[in-house]
């Protein structure tokens, strides 16, 4: 890797959390090798690692990265630009950028490391936040990624055609709440791009662009009104620009009218920004203490105020995907079962989201979710599938679950329990107050409002009393007005159809600015009204849109459970018999159909006219109307376009259905009797099967740990498998390198048998394959050199290394050294040899010292001597000849400069010191001076010295100085 400068002193960067298991080495790798080093990010990487091995990823990193990486500890800072790794047998978590450890609970079969670090990360609240999924399996980090999409950053995946296990990318991909699915290199390449975002690096905010085009934030939101059917203009400003900021950031946008055109030509994008305003996120016993209080106080409250005849009914707003409502049904049935009070109970969750509510009708949940179920709730149920849970029937069976907009569809009514958390916080306050008033109208005089942790109630104080303030439990109160009259939706005057197939409830435009073509609409409307019978308009799925006319002798408006189906609304048997039939023929035909003579009391009679109608955008409706029976009505017509019959004809029908019903009554008796039979033996059966459970679950739940082993296993393998390689190379390194210094190893073990060697050893000592196993104190080892086993003996007790140079034929030496063999941890493991021949540099050696023998002898002939000052060291080498022509011995002066200046006579110290220093300051070409030196005898010595600079730094400063002396004869008064 190159090496490129890093930068550490950033203070606001992006935390970038990875998840990674099975498969995950390969992944880290690919995605470092690609990564810039210069992005100001800080890396957390979280994998599932065996609590038994010793983790090798920091090792097995470095070699793709130049990033510093090291192991988590506790309260430690991350940095930027610095990578961290969970260490094994240990859960992260990180709070105000430090990292804290903590040990993972001993009863918890499934260890779920990504989820519990991610909602951590989400936790700090920061926009600045990446959460990427790479290669695993099973599903962990799905949550905690979920938990990071609501707190604002940015989620990214790996693909499953890179992914060698794709069971964590795939769990994560189905949640829909995924920015980028690419490869681990792409995701490297992308997280750049982002990092020099504008907005991310927070040189321009998105509030600035919005304010300066306020028009197009009304395009985005009619936009998606058109292709969502959800209304976000009463979302609040920072909720709408956090979002959009986002959406604009991710597609590498940064005006907001380029966005808006982008939106306009991208189907799929009106989607993802609509999946994002909804901030989808919930979990299980969300807030585990405020369930506690739901628990112990609110449901024996509302068991308490009610007849055991009376419906309990529940309503779960913004339900999600579900899990806050299967969390209410589990506390509702636990109490049932453990006071034995038996009690029809409804759960009302409804959610704008049809995604989200086709995932929670199916109730089945990923496998990580036993990080946020205790056990006892987890096993009385949910039951265990191979890719996770599934809710059990009982208490799938207390929940409904629907889409409804709360702001716009009608609300239930007569409600105990309504629990909106962390829905109100997203809206506008006048909005706030509305769903408020709403509420309030919606509950019983014993209600409950559950509210989340960070909203509250208002100006609705005295509507409500306080059951606690913490977690903003309020019970109804009575007396308090409405603050604005509360209309049902069906009645208002305009209304815009929806195009979603999926909509479960009727909900209508609400438009405070009416345009032309619905002033036109509603004038036409009450000028025809009065001219028209009583006539409703309803959709393809027989759902009531429009009232043109009074029909309320007709239809009437149910309580309860809000249901829009027409037949549902018809107030006599008779024409809702009649209705539906007609609606069933007219599926066929755009003809008017018609009944006549339809009785509905003894003296009142009414003729029945639908007509299914398509507009121009190809959407059906049915055109109902009731018309009170005149003659003219009962007359024949001649239109061709009318198909009429009178109703009475069908009567004569109805004898022969009831003759019928009664042979099929008789039927059915005959029948019971087989089934009481079959369900004798069923029950016998079903005995088998409980047990068949029973086994059954035992075996998954050893299957689960068994998986969690494995997928620790497979990750320690996998580090392994990648550490023998890198061995394998060094060893060949090695040999390599012994082979190209003929260097000879003899690798003995503690009992001093012999383990390997290198090929230089056979012609050295005679060793041979054969020999390998064998001790070497059975090898005639004084052919090697005489004391060669003693040696060894030394080493292995004192643990000391033995050096020595031997001859061991005519012409060869040798250099043997023999030390402890230590392995990584420094414990002794053997014993090492080492025979590096040495004969050139023996040779050369020898003739250096007769060279330099010769020299001194020649130059103590002469009178010579010659020095050498070191001057940063402070120290003087000198040929022996400069001490002894004084008579000293060459230990008697000591080795610095001080030394010698001590010996010269007093008169010439300055003479001296002042040469030597002009000519290291420049000012003498060299170093040349005659000076008297004391004498060991006392008497003084006549010295020439002649020197100068040898050896200069880069950057100039001496470094050594060096000279010859020479000793002149000089005449006894020159010595005084």
């Amino acid at each position: 890797m190159s090496s490129k400068h890093i930068d550490t002193t950033v203070s606001d960067f992006l935390l970038v959390g990875i998840g990674a298991s099975a498969g995950g080495l390969q992944s880290l790798q690919s995605f470092f090798d690609h990564l810039d080093p210069e992005i100001q990010a800080s890396y957390i990487i979280v994998q599932h690692l065996s609590p038994d091995f010793k983790s090798l990823m920091d090792e097995l990193l470095a070699r793709h990265t130049d990033l510093p990486i090291q192991y988590a500890q506790d309260n430690l800072e991350v940095r930027s630009q610095h990578v961290y790794l969970i260490p094994p047998g240990h859960n992260l978590e990180i709070y105000q950028k430090r990292l804290y450890l903590s040990t993972p609970s001993a009863d918890k079969k499934l260890t779920l490391p990504i989820d519990i670090f991610f909602r951590s990360l989400a936790a700090e609240r920061t926009e600045k936040t990446v959460a990427i999924i790479l290669s695993g399996t099973g599903s962990d980090g799905t949550l905690g990624c979920r938990a990071i999409k609501e707190a604002g950053g940015m989620i990214m995946c790996q693909d499953n055609q890179s992914a060698r296990f794709a069971g964590m990318p795939e769990s994560l991909i189905s949640t829909g709440i995924v920015d980028y699915i690419l490869s681990p290199g792409e995701i490297a390449q992308t997280l750049k791009r982002y990092s020099k975002h504008p907005f991310v690096q927070q040189n321009i905010s998105i509030s600035d662009t919005v304010e300066k085009n306020k028009n197009h934030l009304g395009k985005i939101f009619s936009l998606l009104r058109n292709r969502t059917g959800a209304d976000f203009s009463q979302y609040k400003e920072s909720t709408i620009y956090r979002q959009l900021e986002k959406r604009i950031t991710i597609n590498q946008l940064t005006r907001i009218e380029d966005y808006t055109a982008y939106l306009e030509k991208t189907p799929k994008e009106a989607h993802l920004l609509y999946k994002d305003f909804l901030i989808g996120v919930t979990r299980f016993f969300r807030d585990p203490e405020a369930f506690e209080k739901i628990r112990t106080d609110v449901i024996p409250h509302l068991f308490a105020a009610q007849k055991a005849t009376d419906t309990l009914r529940v309503w779960s707003i913004s339900c999600s995907t579900g899990e806050e409502a299967y969390t209410l049904a589990m506390l509702f049935h636990e109490y049932m079962e453990k006071h034995e009070c038996l009690r029809h109970i409804k759960i009302f969750a409804t959610d704008i989201d049809s995604d989200s509510i086709d995932y929670a009708s199916a109730g089945h949940y990923p496998e990580n979710i036993v990080s946020d179920i205790p056990a006892t709730y987890l096993s009385r149920y949910f039951t265990k599938t191979d890719t996770g849970f599934r809710v059990k029937k009982i208490l799938r069976n207390m929940i409904i679950f629907a889409r409804q907009d709360v702001l716009h569809d009608p609300p239930f009514s007569r409600i105990d329990l309504i629990v909106c958390r962390n829905m109100m916080i997203y809206l506008k306050k006048e909005t706030q107050q509305r769903l408020l008033n709403l509420i309030y109208f919606s509950l019983m005089p014993h209600g409950v409002l559950f509210l989340g942790s960070s909203e509250a109630i208002g100006n609705m104080v005295e509507g409500f009393e306080t059951m606690d303030t913490k977690w903003k439990i309020y019970k109804y109160k009575k007396g308090l007005p409405l603050q604005e009259r509360l209309r049902l939706p069906f009645i208002q005057n305009t209304f815009t159809p929806m195009k979603d197939k999926k909509t479960k409830l009727y909900r209508p435009h609400e438009n405070k600015g009416h345009d032309n073509s619905t002033i036109r609409s509603e004038t036409l409307t009450a000028l025809i009204a009065p001219l028209l019978p009583p006539t409703v308009i309803t959709d393809a799925h027989q759902r009531l849109v429009y009232t043109l006319s009074d029909s309320s002798d007709y239809i009437s408006i149910p309580t309860g459970e809000m249901n829009l189906r027409i037949t549902a609304m018809i107030r006599y048997d008779s024409l809702a018999i009649a209705l539906s039939s007609l609606l069933k023929k007219a599926e066929t035909t755009q003809k008017e159909l018609r009944y006549t003579n339809i009785a509905l009391t003894n003296n009142t009679r009414v003729t029945l006219s639908v007509q299914r109608v398509t507009n121009t955008q190809g959407n059906t409706y049915y055109r109902i109307s009731f018309l009170a029976e005149t003659p003219s009505l009962n007359a024949p017509t001649s239109d061709t376009d009318t198909l009429h019959e009178d109703y009475s004809l069908v009567h004569n029908y109805r004898q022969r259905i009831s003759s019928l019903e009664e042979e099929l009554k008789q039927k059915d008796e005959s029948l019971q009797a087989t089934i009481e039979e079959l369900e004798s033996a069923n029950e016998e059966l079903q005995t088998s099967n409980e047990e068949l459970i029973a086994s059954n679950e035992e075996l998954q739940s050893s299957n689960e740990e068994l998986e969690s082993v494995n997928e620790e296993l497979y990750t320690v393998n996998t580090e392994h498998q990648e550490k023998i390689q890198e061995l394998h190379e060094l060893n060949s390194d090695i040999k390599n390198v012994l082979k190209t210094t003929h260097v000879g190893s003899l690798f003995l073990d503690n009992s001093l048998r012999i383990r390997k060697y290198t090929d230089v050893i056979e012609q050295i000592t005679h060793v041979q394959k054969s020999d390998i196993g064998r001790s070497i104190e059975e090898l005639a080892t004084e052919k090697i050199y005489p004391q060669f086993l003693e040696d060894i003996h030394t080493v292995s007790r004192s643990l000391t290394e033995v050096y020595r140079e031997i001859k061991m034929d005519a012409s060869r030496w040798y250099t043997i050294k023999i030390l402890p063999y230590r392995d990584s941890e420094n414990a002794v493991n053997g014993i090492i040899v080492s025979f590096m021949d040495t004969t050139e540099s023996y040779i050369q050696r020898r003739h250096q010292e007769e060279t330099r023998d010769r020299l001194n002898r020649a130059m103590e002939m002469g009178n010579l001597a010659w020095w050498e000052w070191d001057v940063q060291e402070n120290r003087v080498i000198t040929s022996p000849g400069k001490a002894t022509m004084l008579g000293y011995d060459c230990n008697d002066i000591g080795s610095g400069y001080e030394g010698w200046v001590s010996l010269l006579h007093p008169d010439d110290v300055d003479m001296v010191m002042n040469t030597m220093r002009e000519h290291m300051e420049g000012k003498r070409a060299e170093y040349n001076v005659r000076y008297r030196i004391r004498q060991k005898d006392g008497s003084y010595a006549q010295y020439h010295d002649i020197g100068g600079i040898v050896k200069q730094s880069k950057d100039g400063e001496i470094e050594t100085i060096a000279g010859i002396v020479i000793l002149e004869e000089t005449s006894e008064g020159d010595m005084k």
